[in-house]
């Protein structure tokens, strides 16, 4: 009789709940080291994260836009369309003509919240979408209304965004129609 084979090597899951993490606490987060267009290493949230989400609708609703932007990023290879106060490479705000725009991708044109050049301590107010956006998951994942990536048309090549600097100013479906997934999809 031979003996029983050796168990298959184990696999780090993709999904993580794990304790508070430094910088994300709750929050998920996508762990990317292939670059564009390449799959990540894995997602990752505290379980207080699923607690809040069991709490209403409303908060199940916006962590599920939440995990549909980290699940993008994760499978496609995509990245924040946002800014980060107090990021010194990818800007909360940044200067475009007389005024310091806020750094998002968003299928409305002149929502964004702006102040002017002269007076950039004003912009330190949330950055909102406008209520009639339907895009970015990867700009405001958490807002019901926001069910859509950007695409070519609506896409913002001159934020200083992840998706920009990584992506070679591609916007999100740009990069997902180069993917297996959507290669031979009509969109």
């Amino acid at each position: 009789m031979s003996p029983d084979p050796p168990p298959p090597p184990t696999q780090a899951p993709h999904i993580r709940v794990a304790p508070p993490h430094l910088v994300f606490g709750e929050a998920p987060w996508t762990q990317q080291s292939e670059g564009c267009g390449r799959k990540g290493d894995f997602i990752q949230f505290g379980v207080g994260f699923l607690q809040s989400a069991n709490t209403s609708a409303h908060h199940a609703t916006r962590a599920a836009g939440v995990l549909v932007g980290e699940w993008a990023k994760y499978r496609w290879g995509l990245f924040s369309e946002t800014g980060y106060p107090g990021d010194q490479l990818y800007l909360a705000w940044y200067r475009q003509g007389m005024r310091w725009t806020a750094t998002v991708c968003t299928d409305v044109r002149g929502g964004l919240p702006t102040c002017p050049v002269d007076h950039p301590h004003h912009c330190n107010e949330p950055i909102t979408a406008h209520e009639n956006a339907t895009s970015s998951l990867l700009s405001f994942p958490h807002l019901p209304q926001v069910t859509k990536f950007c695409n070519s048309r609506t896409h913002n090549k001159e934020a200083p965004t992840k998706q920009n600097a990584l992506c070679g100013g591609r916007s999100a479906w740009e990069v997902m129609k180069e993917h297996e997934d959507f290669r031979d999809s009509e969109r």
